[in-house]
């Protein structure tokens, strides 16, 4: 489903910020996102808007607990595809001090 280039950027400045470049970047940023939530992250779509041309946008609710904390995150992810692969993902926070003062 992913080009074997993707191109992943979290903003911020946390632990989960930064830039990630193909499979195995990309899966290891799940990965750390699975082990500092011991599980918990979810991110559900709750609307997606799809252009045609190979760009989608989804706005996401990201939800987890960390260290007895609970984090409720509204999200954009911004996709674009070609040759029915997803390319690249930029995520945008409503509010970017949240996520970087969970992720810490």
């Amino acid at each position: 489903m992913c080009d074997e280039h993707i191109e992943c950027h979290i903003p911020g400045t946390n632990l989960v910020s930064g830039h990630h470049t193909g499979h195995q970047e990309l899966l290891g940023f799940f990965k750390k996102l699975y082990e500092l939530s011991d599980g918990t992250i979810k991110v559900a779509a709750t609307e997606m808007f799809d252009n045609g041309s190979g760009t989608v946008l989804a706005t996401v609710k990201i939800t987890a607990e960390r260290g007895g904390r609970q984090a409720n995150f509204d999200a954009i992810q911004f996709w674009r595809f070609a040759d029915g692969k997803a390319m690249s993902l930029n995520y945008y926070f409503r509010d970017q001090a949240d996520p970087d003062a969970f992720w810490v």
